[in-house]
């Protein structure tokens, strides 16, 4: 896809309602082996290997923060910087048995394991658990189970703990009190996940997670260093993923979105004006119910638009609110935070991540991928530089986190080392892309599976079965299990020597290269070019979703991977991209270039006016403006709505 490009000034615009012509994302997975590797590379250290580093000028930038070159250069010896690897609450139960009352066996698994970890360079363990299973019974909170759970880590090796919370997955006695306090979608589906809205359940959520944190702080001090607090979709920022549906319809949700817009517009016959809507009555008012993919190209409605900045203000607040009980407890608070840059952004809320980004409770923001396109295509890494970098505009640290899928070792498994190759190649690639995006610490996820796999693999070769047959298929697929075994042979210990290995400057400067796709980044002067990068965010929320009746199903997905490739996959530049208007026009002095993509929507006058600022200030700079390709034959429209 072609990236369409025009120069031109900003047009004059209204704050009240108006239009304005401006003219016409394989499966990853690798083997843990390099994963770890490339974590070890970018952030190990040698005396001689010339490697790419961050500008004097990106190091500047108000709006990013400070980063100490020499811990991401390969020059001289320095702290390794977090590296982590998750273990989940479904992996701990299944694997360990560790819900069942803990025991030898599973104590020496789980010892085992991390051991294994620690040796490989990890330095913190991600552990989950959701509300409905440590918290059983009202009044009833499983300490033992926690506290061994951390202590584990805790009192065995040198990492630390990060713990993740599901507050989403109350348990029963909650709805048991409170039926309604269950999230509802547009289809009128109800979940057994609490709804961000309900006033009670969530005071009582807050309650137990300021209790559980606070406990664990003080049974295991210095090692549980970080929490997140889990209000939606399993581990991430965003509201759902069953059936793509818009959520919350429930009755708090109602009842609170009432409230929000009759605070901002007292009058039924002026919010009828605006939503061309005939309500009789504010108990008759209701949002528009949303199912992503149902309309096709850019919904500008005021009606529309109201209920997501609703939906995004209130989500921020909840998740806002549990960080500060986290931070108030000693411990530092943070996000996983899907894909910023896709068509599904308005069904997943992602909107919302700019007041979390912003607010002064969250400590660090953990980006993940898992490298699936909305295609179920491979993505290609580069596109992970500008998330890391979007990110990284908010001032806060921010971690990557690859997942490891099982499914990719089924590769392995039909012995295709072009396929496993491939796989490795998309991690090590995406690291790469992470830390020059400015990622401050890497993690895995998933990884138990695929190590669990291998290790099967490994039993079934050393097998009898696997090495006696009566017929030469069955001698050809022993042959094949155990070639499949051995190229991946203890896994855990091979990712250890290979972090060992880096040491050597030659073998971290080949890593990189290999990382960069063969080429590498080599040292270049701190006055080389810095491109400001104008994506905004909520723009990418005027499509409901995947646009099914397209070509391009996901158009912003397409788009944004062919800008990182033309903008992102160059070591001749830092890129720092911006999200928000008032943040672009506030890095603008320091920045060479500026990569511009016309908003759709605009909301308030403050925005509108903010736009016109960034339009003329550009035109003194060198800048190039582009289009999102909305499939708009008339052109690409720019819509100012009035602020409720």
């Amino acid at each position: 896809m072609r990236l369409p490009s025009t120069r031109r000034r900003s047009p004059a615009g209204s704050s009240n309602s108006c239009t304005i012509k401006l003219a016409p994302w394989a499966a990853v997975l690798c083997v843990l082996t390099t994963a770890c590797l490339l974590i070890a590379v970018l952030h190990s250290s040698s005396s001689n290997a010339s490697t790419w580093r961050p500008s004097r000028r990106l190091q500047a930038l108000s709006l990013l923060p400070q980063r100490n070159v020499h811990s991401r250069a390969f020059n001289g010896h320095h702290d390794a910087g977090e590296r982590i690897a998750s273990l989940y609450h479904a992996e701990l139960a299944e694997y360990f048995k560790a819900t069942l009352k803990p025991n030898a066996t599973s104590a020496d698994k789980l010892l085992a394991t991390l051991k294994d970890l620690e040796d490989m360079g990890i330095t913190t363990v991600a552990l989950s658990t959701p509300w409905d299973w440590f918290n059983p019974e009202h009044g009833r909170l499983r300490f033992d189970y926690l506290s061994w759970m951390t202590g584990r880590v805790c009192q065995t090796t040198r990492m630390k703990v990060a713990l993740i919370l599901d507050m989403a997955r109350a348990p029963s006695w909650v709805f048991d009190k409170w039926p309604n306090a269950k999230a509802v979608d547009s289809h009128g589906r109800q979940y057994p996940l609490l709804s961000w809205f309900h006033v009670e359940a969530n005071q009582v959520a807050l309650q137990v997670l300021g209790d559980v944190v606070s406990h664990l702080v003080a049974a295991q001090p210095g090692c549980v260093t970080s929490v997140q607090p889990v209000y939606n979709n399993e581990y991430e920022a965003k509201y759902t993923q069953e059936h793509d549906c818009f959520q919350d319809y429930s009755p708090p949700a109602i009842a609170a979105f009432r409230e929000w817009v009759r605070g901002r517009r007292q009058q039924l016959p002026d919010l009828n004006a605006r939503w061309g809507s005939s309500f009789a009555s504010w108990d008759q008012v209701m949002p528009p119910a949303l199912e992503a993919g149902s309309f096709l190209g850019v919904d500008a409605t005021p009606r529309y638009w109201d209920f997501l900045k609703f939906r995004e203000l209130y989500g921020a607040s909840v998740l806002n609110r549990a960080c500060a009980t986290v931070r108030s407890a000693g411990v530092k608070c943070f996000h996983l935070i899907p894909n910023l840059f896709s068509a599904l952004n308005a069904v997943y809320g992602v909107g919302m991540f700019k007041h979390i980004a912003a607010s002064q409770d969250l400590d660090f923001i953990v980006l993940g991928s898992n490298f699936r396109s909305s295609y179920g295509t491979r993505m290609d890494a580069t596109k992970i530089r500008l998330d890391v970098a979007a990110a990284r505009s908010y001032g806060k640290p921010v971690y990557f986190q690859a997942t490891v899928d099982p499914a990719a070792l089924a590769t392995a498994n039909s012995n295709d080392s072009n396929a496993v190759q491939a796989s490795t190649d998309l991690i090590a690639a995406s690291f790469h892309a992470a830390w020059r995006g400015g990622a401050e610490g890497l993690g895995l996820v998933n990884w138990l599976g695929a190590h669990l796999q291998q290790q099967q693999q490994q039993q079934n070769a050393a097998s009898p079965q696997s090495t006696t047959s009566s017929s030469s298929s069955s001698s050809s697929s022993s042959v094949a299990g155990a070639g499949a075994a051995a190229s991946s042979s203890s896994l855990l210990a091979a990712a250890a020597g290979a972090m060992k290995a880096v040491e050597d400057p030659k073998a971290a400067a080949a890593a990189a290269a290999a990382a960069a796709g063969g080429s590498g980044c080599r040292l270049l002067a701190s006055s080389r070019e810095l491109v400001g990068v104008f994506l905004h965010l909520d723009s990418i929320s005027a499509l409901h979703g995947l646009q099914w009746g397209w070509a391009r199903k996901d158009p912003v997905h397409d788009f944004v991977q062919d800008l990182a490739e033309t903008y992102a996959g160059s070591c001749e530049a830092d890129v720092a991209v911006f999200l928000e208007l008032d943040r672009l026009l506030t890095a603008l002095p320091v920045l060479d270039r500026v990569v511009f993509v016309e908003p759709v929507v605009l909301y308030g006058r403050a925005e509108l006016e903010t736009y016109a600022l960034v339009k003329a200030a550009i035109q003194e700079m060198q800048h190039e403006v582009l289009q999102l390709p909305l499939n708009q034959t008339n052109g690409v429209q720019l819509t100012v709505l009035q602020h409720l």
